[in-house]
């Protein structure tokens, strides 16, 4: 939900009048109205998780029918072998584009990893992903090959191969992260902000750590370095409910539901 995102933002933001505030106010109230009066002609809502049917039904009344119908993530990823050297490495994938990527990244650099260095000094940082910021590359040359800032490749599967834990430290932004669901299904163990995994783990479905402070992250980060055969076998562990939960098969089947007038 868009409304999510303005309502993450100003609950960050505080009772200021800077005009981004003062804007944001404006679009959240111009969101809400709109979406509300879009649920309410719909036939059925569609959503990816749980959580977010909750959020439509919140916003539009309980009589909207809101139904989850996992993206269909799974089909042709397969569990990813750890390869290349040894070098401890942890791995952030994003379109450093989006702020909420690029803020990520930096935190991580400047809060997270430097907890993590302080137990294992050799460990490599990798930020995979298109249009990182100047901020990013400025602090990413204070630390050469410590912080690894890739831009895009064309391909993520070498990041991954070459990766002993996926950390998803987002702090804003609404939805399934997709970037959490391909990393577990690869089988490799993830730390995460609450952020990162909404709308994904469940009772069933786990993510090796979750933390919204940095020394929890980085303490999550270290436990996964210490034994990486013990993560691994933790994430794979659960990587076959997700692969099942965001399969086409499952996706296709909830779809006919919806279509036959199913209810969720």
């Amino acid at each position: 939900m868009v409304l999510q995102n303005y309502e993450r933002f100003l609950a960050a933001a505080g009772t200021g009048w800077h005009p981004r505030v003062l804007l944001a106010r404006w679009r959240r109230a111009s969101v809400r109205r709109d979406e509300c009066r879009i649920y309410r002609h719909a036939d059925a809502v569609l959503s990816f998780s749980a959580k977010d049917a909750t959020l439509v039904r919140r916003a539009a009344g309980a009589a909207v029918s809101a139904v989850v119908v996992r993206p269909p993530l799974a089909d042709g990823v397969e569990i990813s072998t750890r390869t290349g050297d040894a070098t401890p490495t942890v791995l952030f994938v994003g379109a450093f584009d989006r702020s909420v990527n690029s803020e990520a990244a930096l935190w991580t650099m400047t809060d997270i990893a430097p907890r993590v260095l302080e137990v294992y000094p050799d460990v490599r940082f990798v930020f995979a992903g298109a249009g990182p910021t100047s901020e990013m590359h400025r602090v990413a040359a204070t630390r050469p090959g410590t912080f690894v800032v890739t831009g895009r490749v064309d391909s993520l599967e070498a990041a991954y191969a070459e990766a002993d834990v996926v950390i998803v430290p987002l702090r804003a932004g609404a939805g399934v992260k997709f970037k959490t669901v391909e990393a577990m299904l690869r089988g490799i163990p993830v730390v995460s902000t609450g952020v990162g995994v909404e709308g994904i783990v469940d009772d069933r479905l786990h993510a090796f750590a979750v933390a919204d402070e940095a020394r929890g992250l980085a303490s999550g980060l270290i436990r996964a370095l210490t034994d990486p055969d013990a993560a691994r076998r933790d994430a794979l562990r659960v990587r076959d409910l997700v692969a099942e939960e965001f399969s086409a098969g499952a996706f296709r089947r909830r779809l006919a539901e919806v279509y036959r007038g199913g209810k969720p």
